[in-house]
């Protein structure tokens, strides 16, 4: 509802790597859904005509597609679980990885403290999520961790920290990297 020249407050405050005001720099889009329902095939097919259309009309990187959830995971949930990142990225939007869940372990759990539990803290802010590094599995890593497994790693959701999600984060990286 706000024109491309204007600035909205779509995001609120948010951060995504060293950007701390995303709302300068960006475009919100809004996709009706009370987070229990699926989305319809009718807006997954909207979203993606606005997106290319915008990726043709502004220098937007597949990188910075982006939810409520990965720019402000302590007060945003959405899209949510059910919305379906790899429908974008079929459609060459975005970006995931691939997940192997043939051999999936749990690494740590919520609660957790101690070395491997900042390592996986420093990716995720190293990727672009906000996140405290202090070597502790609380409420707000909690949310980043589930903020990132709802996009990255949706069959994987829960109070752990697993080996999927850290060979998709590994991933992620490389390829933020290039």
């Amino acid at each position: 509802f706000v024109s491309l020249e204007k600035r909205a407050w779509h995001a609120g405050v948010s951060r995504w790597k060293d950007n701390h005001n995303i709302n300068d720099n960006s475009i919100g889009i809004e996709l009706e859904n009370n987070g229990e329902e699926v989305f319809t095939k009718k807006q997954y097919k909207a979203l993606i005509h606005l997106i290319k259309y915008l990726k043709r009309k502004l220098p937007i990187e597949d990188r910075f597609i982006l939810g409520h959830s990965d720019i402000a995971p302590q007060r945003k949930i959405d899209p949510g679980r059910l919305f379906d990142w790899k429908i974008l990225f079929k459609n060459k939007i975005g970006y995931l990885a691939k997940i192997n869940l043939d051999d999936n372990k749990i690494i740590f759990n919520f609660g957790a403290k101690g070395d491997l539990v900042k390592q996986v803290q420093k990716s995720l802010k190293m990727f672009g999520y906000d996140i405290l590094v202090d070597g502790i599995f609380g409420p707000k890593t909690s949310k980043v961790i589930n903020a990132f497994k709802a996009h990255y790693n949706p069959s994987s959701l829960g109070f752990d920290w697993d080996s999927s999600s850290s060979h998709i984060l590994k991933q992620l990286l490389a390829y933020d990297l290039k």
